[in-house]
Parts: structure tokens; sequence; C-alpha cells
């Protein structure tokens, strides 16, 4: 089902979300490498190197790489405000987001002041090019008042937020003087999983949860506030950190975040209950999955505002970071990709063929066999690393293997999809 809205002739090039699609599986794949070699030293404490460098392989190397791709996607074909020169844009954003990354990584496992130096720059260069760019698309979107463009302004603006936050936490670990640690930490995570990600997956929702999942429409007052209020909220949350407001007005505002995310997650939930086509869809299970790990997510963080012991037990990061990053937010990404790249191919395909070729169905692209398998290693890749928390020794590294498992298979899928489609012809447009 594509809708009439849709403005397909804008889509960029294939190559220039593809990369972004075909890069992403490795690093889950790296992930999992780090955690079978380090083992239980990962889950001991948020702030081991090992731990953040697990981290910005999975918030970086796979999330940002799927948003980067699906924002140049998502941009002409649903607000009708394609990126300019989207070819150079996707190189140098891609280019930078893999060269920070990995120096960034590198960095906190070699203890390399340098390498973190650099690391700040390639990230500048590389997500700053896709919120510019972005940002000058929004710019000339159509429907201004729409939900969608609206939440996507909203994300762009914390992307930007959470970028500066990175940078100075890079100086704070350097030494730099003026620079609290731990406030910095709290603000970067806040903007970066409320702000950037949780933002941009409500904000493109909105559109593909009714069109993928041929669900009913997300209720127009929720479009209308629900991001705004988020985003609101998490601006009022940072600055009563800086003004050092009372304990009181901290916790009102953590508790209103965590109901902003509960909302959503329950509207979307009710929905998918509510869909008008029964058809067994892995992308569903994936959504279903991460909407219950938000829930999770929103709930014990807003208990550990009430309740002291929990919130000082040292597991409790680790906990709500494996819930937001692996239960939520890959999830999402996840389902995300069978349903964005089949329709990708099948799409440029159709550009390619002009009729001599016999087309195959999104089904046949990516099969829903493949898509049930990764959903399988998902799960107990996932359900692993929720025990290994809790038993660090036995489980962390069969979890490990899993999740290399998990991301090798992936990359096994899409590479297959990319490789179906139909070579150039001399009559093709080049675009």
């Amino acid at each position: 089902m594509i809708p009439a809205s849709l403005s397909l002739e804008q889509a960029p090039p294939l190559a220039a979300p593809m990369r972004f699609f075909l890069t992403a599986p490795l690093y889950l794949v790296a992930a999992g490498a780090l955690l079978v070699y380090a083992g239980p030293a990962v889950l001991a404490t948020r702030w081991a190197p090992v731990t953040m460098a697990l981290t910005h392989l999975v918030t970086l190397g796979f999330i940002a790489q799927v948003m980067f791709g699906a924002i140049l996607q998502v941009l002409p074909v649903v607000a009708g405000a394609p990126v300019a020169r989207a070819r150079a844009v996707a190189t140098l954003a891609h280019i930078g987001l893999n060269l920070g990354t990995l120096a960034l990584v590198a960095g906190f496992l070699l203890n390399a002041a340098r390498l973190l130096q650099f690391a700040a720059a390639a990230l500048a260069v590389g997500v700053g090019t896709m919120v510019i760019a972005g940002t000058l698309a929004l710019a000339r979107a159509r429907g201004a008042a729409s939900a969608t463009i609206t939440g996507l302004r909203l994300a762009f603006g914390a992307l930007a937020v959470t970028l500066v936050l990175g940078a100075l936490l890079v100086f704070a670990l350097l030494g730099a003087p003026h620079l609290e640690l731990v406030p910095l930490l709290a603000a970067h995570v806040a903007w970066g999983f409320l702000g950037w990600i949780l933002g941009l997956v409500v904000a493109v929702a909105y559109q593909v949860v009714p069109m993928f999942q041929v669900t009913p429409a997300y209720p127009a007052q929720l479009g209308r506030l629900l991001l705004p209020a988020l985003f609101t909220t998490l601006a009022l949350r940072s600055l009563a950190s800086g003004w050092g407001l009372s304990p009181a007005a901290g916790v009102l505002l953590d508790n209103l975040l965590a109901l902003a995310a509960i909302s959503f997650a329950v509207t979307t939930l009710w929905l998918q209950q509510h869909r008008r086509r029964r058809i067994a869809d892995v992308t569903v299970q994936f959504w279903k999955l991460a909407m219950l790990c938000l829930i999770g997510v929103a709930l014990l963080g807003a208990a550990s505002t009430w309740l002291a012991p929990l919130d000082s037990d040292p597991r409790l990061p680790l906990v709500l970071g494996t819930l937001a990053l692996f239960g939520f937010a890959v999830a999402v990404v996840s389902g995300m990709l069978y349903k964005i790249v089949p329709f990708l191919i099948w799409f440029h395909a159709q550009a390619r063929a002009r009729g001599h070729v016999t087309l195959r169905g999104t089904q046949d692209i990516v099969t829903p066999a493949a898509a049930r398998w990764h959903l399988r290693l998902h799960l107990m890749s996932f359900a692993l690393l929720a025990g290994a928390l809790f038993w660090p020794v036995g489980l962390s590294r069969p979890a490990g293997l899993l999740w290399m498992a998990t991301g090798a298979w992936l990359a096994r899928t899409l590479y297959g999809a990319a490789r179906s489609l139909p070579p150039m012809t001399a009559t093709t447009p080049q675009r």
C-alpha cells in the first residue's frame, strides 16, 4: 500500500541510503565480538571503557547508521523534502560516521587521547553533515504543520545537541577544566535516547506504522502534542540540572518524560491490535517487542526516582541501557529494515527494468522466513544479554556469540537483497 501523497519521483539514488544499511549489521557483529572478548567486564559498570566502546558500536555503528540511511529516503518520500546532492551528503556522512565510530571505540579501548580527539572531529563532520543537510531539506518541506515534519525537525535539533554534548564529554574525559563528567553524561544520554532515537522513531512511526503495518492512524491530538511536549520537558530537565533546581522538580520532569514514552508505546500497541490486515508480519513483532521494552524503560526509570535503593543500584544504568538499546532501538531499527530495504530495491528495480524484466514482489526480495529467523535470533540474543546482567560470568560470552550471529544473519539477508537488483541498462536513467 503506497499512499498517493508519497513523492516517489524525488527518491535519492539507491546507493545513498543502501551504503548505510549494508554497513550497519557489521557493527552488531563487532559488538558481539567485543562482548565475547571482554566477557563479564562489559557488564561490570557503565563507566568501564569496554562498556562505552560497546555502547557506541550499537548507538553510532548500528542505530545511527540505519537512521541516517532511512532519513535520506524518508525526507523526500514522506516529507517532500529531498536532500540536495544526496549522493555527496551520503558519502561524506558515511565516511565521517564510520571513521568517527571506529576511532571512538579504539580510543576507549586503548585509552588513546588522540584517537578520541580524531573521533570527535570525524563525527562532527559526519553527523554534522547529516544535521545540516536534513535541516535545510526540512526548511523546504511541504505541510509544515504535519506531525512527522515537526517531529523530524525536533529530532535533528536533538541530534545536534547530542553531538555537542558528546564532544564536551570527550574533552571532559581528557581532563578539560570546568566540565563535570556525570551531568554531561546524563544530558548526553537523555538527548541521545529520548530526543534523537525516540524522537525520530515517533516522527517516522506516524507514517510507517499505519502504512506498512496497516493500522489505523495515530490520534491527531497525540501527533500534535506528544513530541513538542517531550522536547519541552527534556529541555526543561536539562536546564533544571544546570540551575540546580529542587530534587522534586527533577522527579516531576523525569516522570513526565516517562509518561510521554509510555503514551507512545501504549498507543502503538493498541493500533497494532486493530490492524486491518491480520496476516502475520515479522515487523509487527519487532515493534511489539520494542514497545514493551520502551514501557519497561519508562516504568523502571520512573520507579527509580521514587525508590532510593533502586536508584542507587549500580546495575540500574546497565539494565536501562540494555532495554533501551537492544530491546527498543535495535528491535525497531531491525523491523524498519525489513520494510524499507525490500521496498527500495523493488522500487529502483522498477525504474531499471522499464517493463523488460518481470519483477518479483518485495517478499521475494527479503523472504518472510529470513525475517522470522532474524527475529528468533534477536529474541534469544536479547534474553541472554538480559540474563547476563545478573549472571555475567555464565551468560555474557554466549550472548556475544548470539549477537554476532544476529548481525551476520542480517548482513547476509541485506546483501542478498541488494544482489537481487537488476543491472543497469543503457536506457536506464542515471541519477
